[in-house]
């Protein structure tokens, strides 16, 4: 058994996407790496709600439009 994982053994293990183990670390909200650079401890990976990151990342994603039009807004604003 692992005492460590890096983000693709901890998205593994709970059953997510890269991306979205990545996006949860990132946003805090799973703990920062305690084992090393890049690195989980199982304890951290264990307790780690995986269908809450599951729920969270269901919402409909902004689309690159929508940013692209906010973003030119604001600059014209300016």
């Amino acid at each position: 058994m692992c005492e460590a994982y890096d983000g693709y053994q901890a998205a593994g293990r709970l059953k997510v996407p890269v991306a979205a183990w990545r996006w949860a670390a990132a946003s805090s909200l799973v703990p920062a790496a305690n084992a090393g650079v890049g690195l989980w401890s199982r304890a951290v990976v264990e307790v780690t709600d995986g269908e809450a990151m599951r729920a969270v990342l269901r919402r409909p994603a902004v689309s690159l439009s929508v940013c692209q039009s906010v973003s030119s807004r604001a600059v014209r604003a300016a």
